[in-house]
């Protein structure tokens, strides 16, 4: 067994060398004893990661305030459950009490006698537990670290709280949960939750959260979108996010032990090398302890960073020369530097890599629908288009010239039939359909001409759809909203029912809803169409702070208003699903 031949070998080096070897020997079993440990503590902590987990809502709904959690009334939980995939919406009452002597502070959780499922999971958790006597009375069950400082602080088995409203109300031990029982049960308190509500002072009507049962994770996504849509001063958390939170704990306390086992091993390594060459390192190609030969030109390269002259062979791309001013080749970039339009210097510092600053580039692209069937038609025929990073251009032609299409292949909404198109550094025709919405959600914005907002809402909920599945906090997306209605001019209509606005108004909040993801590219399809002309020069200043900003904005529109603006970099003429002089 490779264990075996292991200590084989140590014993082999003790009898040839003992005084030398002894050190090694025991640093060796120390290493042993540390990685037993690691893999011991590790599983543990894996094991109460999992057992806490499982005991999670699938989504928790918090009513946030000012950027903090408060209470939010209980009622909402009949909203809640007649969300589609939702299969129980429960109000839980919970908080931290804290003892003010020395600044102790408890977990303090309520459960409902009429819950029948956390009744359940109260029973499991603590064996021989009389549940009607522990619900009818002042009682409670506590974790090992709350029933420790009880025990220490000479409380014995009544701990007496005082409430909100001065109030002293004892309360009494009845049992102790498990150490096995999870990671959060340390400094837990389970009580009635009607006690709960006194200790912690909420009030009948309100809950300090809603735990939502959706039994298909597929579900959960549609859910949040949902709940926010009605109830827009809400934070969602998902049970994955949770479990990211439990991974990182774990991460942290496993990397403790870790370091131990590292700090031992780096020891072990400093003992059993032998000094080599009198400079220590890589001497002449030849490593003292491992006895690896390298090759002369390696080990100096690799003795320091002042002596590296050559870099392992198809570590880099070989570069392909592009031509330059004048005939001189200059070495081109690699796509990750051209596409962050950052300058590269090669090996040796003798040139510039050439800078490309093409936001989009369309070649030979063309669109083909039904194809092979009796109603097959071709709606763009060999495009060929270029736009620089921050231009403004106009898809200029009448209905069915292929410029709706044309944008909805640049916004990865439809694949092409063949050819390339590339926005942002980003082959968008060849995504997948979950990458695609992905690039969509934050690299893009639209303005549709029939807007597709949500008539019900206000316009800052309209305005924060996008960012919902980027997972940002309600701080950030307060703070993008405000900045992209005050970028369309619709501030101040924030709280008014989109049902309520003009079509001007409309149009701005679904602007401002496109730039809130700070997109690099906006796409506007027809936003002139249902505007009279003040509306229009109002959408035509839009676009001026765009440019401002070096946004990339491309404008399909039949409006011949756009022919001559200054603010238009490039007008792209287009008849029957082709590029023509305009």
């Amino acid at each position: 067994m490779p264990g075996s031949a292991f200590l084989n070998f140590l014993f082999l080096l003790i009898a040839r060398h003992r005084t030398k070897h002894l050190a090694i020997f025991l640093i060796s079993i120390l290493i042993i004893f540390l990685v037993g440990t690691v893999m011991m503590v590790t599983e543990s902590l894996r094991q109460d990661m999992r057992l806490t987990l499982d005991d999670q809502a699938d989504v928790i709904i918090q009513r946030i305030r000012a950027g903090k959690v408060v209470d939010l009334p209980a009622d909402w939980a009949y909203d809640l459950a007649e969300i589609e995939g939702v299969t129980a919406a429960l109000p839980r009452i919970f908080g931290r009490y804290f003892h003010e002597p020395n600044g102790t502070h408890f977990l303090v959780v309520g459960v409902d006698p009429f819950d029948s499922q956390a009744a359940a999971s109260l029973q499991e958790l603590v064996d021989g537990l009389d549940l009607r006597e522990f619900l009818a009375g002042r009682n409670m069950v506590v974790g090992p670290a709350v029933r420790r400082f009880l025990t220490e602080s000479h409380y014995g088995d009544e701990y007496i709280f005082k409430t909100p409203a001065s109030e002293s109300v004892p309360v009494r031990v009845m049992d102790v949960f498990s150490s096995e029982s999870g990671l959060l049960s340390a400094d837990l308190i389970v009580m009635n939750q009607d006690l709960a509500r006194r200790i912690l002072g909420v009030t009948p009507e309100m809950a300090t959260d809603i735990a939502l049962v959706v039994p298909n994770p597929l579900e959960w996504d549609g859910v949040m979108a949902k709940a926010i849509g009605r109830h827009y001063d809400i934070r969602v958390v998902l049970k994955r996010e949770l479990a990211t939170a439990y991974e990182n704990l774990f991460n942290y306390q496993g990397g403790v032990f870790l370091l131990l086992y590292a700090i031992a091993l780096a020891t072990f390594m400093l003992i059993g090398r032998k000094p080599g060459g009198g400079r220590g390192g890589l001497s002449g190609g030849d490593h003292p302890v491992l006895r690896i030969r390298l090759p002369a030109g390696r080990a100096a390269a690799a003795g320091g960073f002042p002596g590296l002259r050559e870099p392992a062979p198809g570590y880099f791309p070989e570069p392909h020369p592009e031509p330059g001013p004048a005939g001189v080749a200059l070495p081109s970039v690699h796509p990750a530097l051209r596409r962050h339009g950052a300058g590269a210097r090669v090996a040796g510092g003798r040139g510039r890599a050439h800078r490309g600053d093409e936001m989009i580039t369309i070649r030979n692209l063309n669109k083909i629908h039904n194809q092979g069937r009796g109603n097959e038609f071709q709606s763009l025929h060999d495009i060929d288009l270029e736009v620089a990073a921050g231009q403004l251009v106009v898809l200029q032609g009448v209905s069915g010239s292929g410029k709706t299409t044309l944008l909805s292949i640049l916004g990865a909404l439809i694949k092409p039939t063949s050819g390339e198109v590339i926005v942002d550094g980003r082959r968008v025709a060849k995504l997948p359909d979950l990458h695609a919405s992905r690039f969509r959600s934050h690299n893009l914005g639209f303005v549709f001409q029939h807007f597709n907002l949500f008539e019900t809402l206000d316009v800052a909920r309209n305005v924060s759809v996008p960012l919902i599945p980027q997972g940002l906090g309600q701080g950030e997306v307060d703070r993008r909203v405000a900045a992209a209605m005050e970028l369309a001019g619709i501030e101040h209509k924030a709280r008014q029912r989109v049902a309520d606005l003009s079509g001007g108004e409309k149009q701005r909040c679904a602007i401002a809803r496109a730039l809130v993801t700070k997109p690099r590219v906006v796409l506007c399809d027809e936003p002139t169409a249902n505007l009279d002309r003040e509306n229009t020069l109002r959408f035509i200043a839009i676009l001026r702070r765009l440019k401002e900003r070096e946004t990339t904005v491309v404008v399909a529109t039949h409006d011949p208003v756009f022919a001559d603006l200054d603010v238009v970099d490039q007008v792209v003429a287009m008849r029957g699903g082709r590029i023509v002089a305009p």
